[in-house]
């Protein structure tokens, strides 16, 4: 994947986000990682040593793109895409972001991780 690696992919979470993830026990998660090797496909959120995934959606009450159809198609076909090649792929609102339900979200992926792999 090193292939991947440009300078608008990988980059490091910003705070506060980032000790938010950390002080939880899951490490600060990478921004915008580039994860299929033929399309531009990106998760907001990765950890790919993990293989876990956040999508946050944001617009979802107005009209955005991830509430209409094609983009609403296009979404689940990356998001099918990346389930298929072993990731874990969260996805939230920008208010779970906001509310910090999103960690416990990524919490339990951590946890179902490390589960499927004793």
């Amino acid at each position: 994947m090193a292939e991947l690696a440009k300078s608008a992919y990988n980059l490091p979470c910003p705070e506060p986000l980032a000790s938010i993830f950390e002080a939880a026990g899951v490490g600060a998660p990478v921004r915008e990682h580039r994860f299929h090797q033929e399309r531009k496909w990106r998760w907001d959120f990765a950890w790919p040593g993990e293989k876990i995934a956040l999508e946050i959606h944001g617009g979802i009450w107005q009209s955005g793109r991830h509430s209409r159809g094609k983009g609403q198609l296009a979404d689940w076909e990356k998001m099918n895409m990346g389930q298929l090649m072993g990731w874990i792929v969260l996805q939230a609102g920008t208010a779970q972001l906001a509310n910090g339900a999103v960690v416990a979200l990524v919490q339990s992926a951590f946890t179902a991780r490390s589960l499927n792999r004793l």
